[in-house]
């Protein structure tokens, strides 16, 4: 006989099961320790808010978006890779290739920081650093990078046939804004990786 938990958060599903026999604990102590492996099974995941919609990347992923963000017009017969999302304080760009956008160090002047973060269970790179577009004077530029290095690129030789990367870039004006454009982020959700058997 399995435990089975079952969490609902927001629009994500958060599943785990635990055999009982493995636990080797009496029922009542197993109903204390019920949120400590519920908590378990979440931790790791962005719950995507009610009313966000998702936007699809062909070969990579999906990624949740607020209801407010809509998509800037493009020229027709243009084909745009990168998909860009606006609204007032808040700018995304999503870009999936061999190499995406992704500012060095030295190239950038003021307010530079960078960290590592989790998306979707894959370690992520981000780096932020003082604005310079008009439109966002005093926020803040934010990178993420998620780098898949098993993804056939498709591309002819001499090129890498391996090695793919999701990027979000992010311009934000308020310290709120910048939460919200991260959280973007963060609600990517990649296909499980496939291995042969």
């Amino acid at each position: 006989m399995a435990l089975h938990l079952a969490l609902t958060s927001e629009t994500r599903f958060f599943r785990c099961m635990v055999p009982v026999s493995s636990i080797g604990l009496p029922s009542a102590r197993l109903l204390v320790l019920l949120p400590l492996f519920v908590g378990a099974c979440g931790a790791k995941e962005e719950a995507v808010p009610s009313g966000w919609r998702t936007v699809r990347i062909d070969g990579c992923c999906a990624v949740s978006l607020p209801p407010a963000m809509t998509s800037p017009p493009v020229e027709a017969g243009a084909h745009d890779p990168v998909r860009r999302f606006v609204r007032p304080g808040l700018a995304v760009s999503l870009e999936y290739g061999h190499q995406v956008s992704f500012p060095r160090m030295h190239t950038i002047q003021r307010g530079w920081a960078q960290e590592r973060i989790e998306v979707d269970g894959r370690e992520a790179d981000l780096v932020s650093y003082d604005a310079q577009e008009a439109d966002f004077g005093g926020g803040r530029a934010i990178h993420v990078r998620v780098q898949f290095p098993e993804k056939e690129t498709y591309l002819a030789p001499p090129a890498p046939n391996k090695g793919m990367e999701l990027g979000v870039n992010i311009l934000c004006r308020t310290p709120a804004d910048c939460e919200e454009g991260k959280r973007i982020a963060r609600t990517a959700d990649f296909p499980p990786v496939r291995t042969a058997t």
